[in-house]
Formats: structure tokens, sequence, C-alpha cells
């Protein structure tokens, strides 16, 4: 079944040119929690399951005010990454980044393979069933050891969630380009 990754996302209002209508600009990759010694490191809270989306050398943003800001070194520690930026030299420099957030640009994200997808591509996706009835439209996806799991809300009046499991019985088509996905009901519906 489709696999996901878990990057958070922030939209921005200026159109920069990304590839689907909608996508934001921003997407977040963890938490700068303290700076860690005295050479400029600061612990990075990873938020994404694709930590191999930060890289020495690559360009971040940093904050709301999205600070552009180049990765030197960093290192695994903790659950968590150390990160060094090009220019920071001690602790205070660091400090004033410390719970800020750190974002990549959506536009700088790499392609992944057939039939996954990323978090932000799927939250806002309209969802139909094989007919083509309106059930909803997806506004969160619960991670379980299992699999995935869609939050759907409802089209109707019902106020109730629609909760439907990521599995290729239940999935039937993911149309990026339509920001549309056909299920099969779940019996249980």
């Amino acid at each position: 079944m489709p696999g996901f990754s878990n990057l958070r996302a922030k939209k921005k209002e200026k159109n920069t040119g990304l590839l689907l209508p909608g996508e934001p600009e921003f997407l977040q990759l963890g938490i700068l929690r303290k700076p860690h010694g005295i050479s400029g490191e600061i612990f990075l809270e990873v938020l994404t399951d694709k930590p191999e989306h930060i890289i020495s050398g690559g360009k971040y943003y940093i904050g709301e005010s999205h600070l552009e800001k180049k990765i030197k070194a960093f290192r695994i520690i903790n659950n968590g990454l150390l990160i060094l930026f090009e220019g920071i030299t001690c602790r205070d420099e660091v400090e004033e980044y410390r719970n800020s957030n750190l974002y990549i640009l959506t536009s700088e994200i790499p392609d992944l393979p057939a039939n996954e997808f990323y978090y932000h591509q799927i939250i806002g996706m309209t969802v139909v069933d094989e007919k083509n009835q309106m059930i909803g439209i997806v506004v969160d996806i619960n991670k379980t050891k299992a699999n995935d799991v869609y939050q759907i809300k409802r089209y109707d009046k019902n106020p109730e969630v629609i909760l439907i499991p990521a599995i290729k019985s239940v999935i039937k088509k993911i149309d990026l380009e339509n920001k549309k996905m056909i299920i099969s009901m779940p019996e249980w519906e």
C-alpha cells in the first residue's frame, strides 16, 4: 500500500511556482531545542520520518521569518540530531533559535517512489467512492504500527469523522493532480 512521509506543512501566501496548486511552500522537519556544548551546535527534535532530507550543505529555514541557513554538519544523538549551521561558532549565536521550527522548501524535497506520498499531499484530498459519490475530505492522518489511518470529515451533515485504513483493499486510487482519492468503503461503514 502507499507509503507516507510525515512532513508537517506550512502554507505561505506568495506564489512560488510549486508543482501542484495548494501545496504548502514550507514543510516542517523538526524543532530546534537547546544549544549543545560551546561550539554552536543545537539539538533538533526530528518530526519527520524522512530524516534523510537533512543533509550537510543543504538550505533550511528557521522560524516564522524563514531565516535561510545552511547546515555545516550534523550528527545523530538521542533520537534527534545535533546541528551546526554555517556561520555559527558559539553557543550564544545559536541560542536565539531555541524552540524555533526548522523547515525545508516543498520544492526541494525529493520525489518519492511510485505509490508513496507525503502527508501534505494526502491531507485535504477529496474522497469519493468507486461510483464517484462524495464521501468527504481527508483532514488528518493517524500513524499506527500496522498502517496509516485517514480521518475523513464527511460532506453530509453527520459530524462524525470516518476512519479509513490506508490499505490496498480500501484505497483504490490516489490522484495527486486532481487531489482526489477513490476508496472502497469498508463493510462496517
